[in-house]
């Protein structure tokens, strides 16, 4: 007759302790070491809180595209530089598509030299230059995108909005009137451009698993005597397609006495995080110190909390469905936007199968 064992449970067997942690599955636990490493911090604390949005970490996602827009020398560049410096110390890679002819290589070599990393950034930085829109498309459209390094983290586009102006140049009276019948105009092409672009954008990021940041730059429109400051590169379904959108800009006052604070003070509004719109009292500027070659907190003091506060009431400039702040031009970071001011040729319908 055979006998009956009785198996004593093992520790791992018995019923949990309140003093033990509780267990996790080996998927939860790489998800959750996934998502660190999904997230790239912009340099700044406060940015990050500000771009957390519910997530565990804040900071600029990966797999997902991310907008940065503010006048010329509001930062935009620096902080798309700290994003890539960062990338690169995490051990991931970076490519960076130019409009112009000078990608900003010599200001990253400034930045990560003190942090020791001249030696990876030549396998770690390709750089990519698009004169034209055009160009820009056809290297999207790559079926197998061979222009991706493997561990590639992020993809940079600066700037969009050259691109863009060139290509489709704001109408004038005289083209307007000299339009034929039937015939689509330059608007209209525009926009469906920018459709599909920010869908081969969004394929890329997904496909590829990079944080894609877009540098726009803000364009002035004149309606019933007021001036409004926009991005140039803007639709509905444009905006649609980024979860996270930042816009950079500065507010100079006379409130702040010392002239170090007041050339590289600026401030970042997160008007969507994590794909939620953030309405205005979610919206407050974070202040950021942006210098050349890197992006920093500031200490906040009693005159910056009060212009942090000063600018949270005040409401901001509408135009359409962006929200935009007042912003002061007075004074740029030098070289914080490196701009081709050169005229390229109109852009070709056939070459982009329109």
């Amino acid at each position: 007759m055979p006998q009956t064992q009785h198996s004593t449970p093992t520790p791992s067997q018995a019923l949990p302790s309140a003093h033990r942690l509780p267990p996790i599955s080996a998927s939860q636990a790489f998800a959750s070491r996934q998502q660190k490493r999904s997230i790239i911090s912009s340099g700044s604390s406060r940015l990050d809180e500000a771009l957390r949005a519910g997530q565990s970490q804040g900071g600029i996602s990966r797999a997902h595209l991310t907008e940065v827009s503010g006048p010329p020398g509001s930062g935009k560049t620096t902080l798309a530089l700290q994003l890539a410096l960062n990338t690169i110390k995490d051990g991931g890679k970076v490519v960076w598509i130019d409009s112009t002819s000078v990608p900003p290589l010599h200001r990253l070599l400034d930045s990560a030299d003190p942090e020791g990393l001249l030696g990876n950034l030549k396998d770690s930085f390709t750089t990519i230059t698009c004169p034209t829109l055009p160009h820009l498309i056809a290297l999207l459209r790559d079926p197998d995108h061979a222009f991706i390094p493997s561990a590639t983290q992020l993809l940079v586009v600066d700037n969009i909005t050259t691109l863009f102006t060139t290509s489709f140049p704001p109408a004038t009276d005289d083209t307007l009137l000299s339009m034929k019948p039937g015939k689509k105009g330059p608007n209209l092409r525009k926009f469906s451009v920018m459709a599909e672009l920010a869908k081969d954008l969004s394929t890329l990021a997904t496909g590829k698993d990079i944080a894609v940041v877009v540098l726009s730059q803000l364009v002035t429109r004149v309606i019933a005597g007021s001036s409004y400051l926009q991005p140039f590169v803007s639709s509905q379904n444009w905006d649609s397609s980024f979860t996270t959108q930042i816009l950079l800009h500065r507010n100079d006052s006379p409130k702040l006495s010392d002239p170090s604070t007041r050339k590289y003070l600026r401030f970042a509004s997160v008007t969507k995080a994590n794909g939620l719109r953030l309405d205005e009292a979610n919206c407050s500027p974070v202040p950021i110190m942006i210098k050349k070659d890197r992006v920093e907190d500031v200490e906040l003091d009693v005159q910056v909390e009060a212009l942090q506060h000063e600018d949270t009431n005040q409401p901001p400039e509408v135009l359409g469905k962006r929200k935009r702040s007042p912003i002061d031009l007075s004074e740029e970071i030098p070289d914080s936007d490196e701009e081709s001011d050169g005229t390229l040729s109109a852009l070709d319908e056939a070459e982009l199968g329109l």
